[in-house]
């Protein structure tokens, strides 16, 4: 981070806490013991306190960024469903609603499968 700092500032702009002036710096011992640990901290580079860009780590160890995303996609699926069932409750076939996920390139898709009606998940 701080090669991309020296040289590059920008791109680790939307990362920087300006209202944090300072917090404790790690030597590569502490940093290596708090990663092991799954430890979530920040990162001072250049007097300018920074988070971690990936999100960090959450405490069983996976990343941030993927939980929320995961997060993100079971929100969508839950909201899609509700509706569609709320749509449908009246119907005598709602027990028969057969529900898949598919997973294309870039994209997902909620599907049910006796209707044929397709929902692309937004995250």
């Amino acid at each position: 981070m701080k090669i991309i700092d020296d040289n590059w500032h920008d791109l680790l702009s939307k990362y920087c806490l300006n209202e944090i002036v300072s917090v404790d710096v790690k030597d590569d011992l502490n940093r290596a013991i708090a990663r092991d640990k799954n430890t979530f901290y920040f990162e001072t580079i250049n007097g300018k306190v920074y988070l971690p860009p990936g999100g960090g780590l959450t405490s069983a160890g996976t990343s941030q960024r993927c939980l929320k995303i995961t997060d993100d996609i079971i929100n969508e699926i839950k909201t899609i469903l509700y509706y569609y069932f709320k749509k449908y409750q009246s119907s005598n076939s709602i027990n028969d609603l057969s529900f898949k996920i598919k997973l294309e390139k870039d994209k997902i898709i909620l599907s049910e499968e006796k209707t044929n009606m397709h929902f692309p998940i937004k995250f």
